[in-house]
């Protein structure tokens, strides 16, 4: 009898086990993630390119400069369109109506304005890579982008 306890207790904690696994798994997910800084996102996009094309150092220091510049307006960017909370007399998404047409046309500015700054970036970068390192350079951006095309800023067939 004892021995049929035992296992009926074995089976009951190895068909639990899933459950408290998943639950820890749950837990690390909730867990915050590492605050990012300007400097922290460019040196990681400095180091992906310095590992893709093979950069030298001045080329790298030259990158990582543009490429901390562009993060520290993006941040400041991020921090001044964080938009305020809604009114408290009205539940979030329910103001009724249509959006106001100004709207659309600020996102269209935004677009516009963020492809200038991609194609100027791609300028600046094209004058501190070699030839075939900006190629190679375009050739992955252009992968990358086929992989995420949510992501992409640039319109198709627009290569700057």
């Amino acid at each position: 009898m004892k021995t049929n306890f035992k296992i009926a207790w074995l089976i009951a904690l190895l068909a639990g086990m899933p459950l408290l696994l998943s639950a820890q798994e749950k837990d690390r997910s909730s867990l915050p993630r590492e605050v990012l800084s300007p400097e922290k996102v460019a040196k990681r996009e400095t180091d992906e390119m310095k590992k893709q094309l093979q950069l030298t150092e001045k080329q790298y220091k030259k990158i990582y400069k543009l490429n901390l510049k562009e993060q520290k307006k993006r941040f400041s960017a991020m921090q001044n369109s964080e938009r305020p909370n809604p009114p408290m007399d009205r539940p979030h998404g329910m103001g009724g109506g249509r959006p106001d047409r100004g709207e659309n046309s600020q996102r269209e500015d935004k677009a516009e304005e963020m492809q200038e700054a991609v194609a100027a970036k791609q300028k600046k970068i094209k004058k501190i890579l070699t030839t075939e390192q900006y190629e190679k350079w375009q050739e992955i951006g252009t992968r990358q982008k086929d992989r995420h095309p949510q992501r992409s800023v640039m319109k198709e067939g627009d290569n700057g």
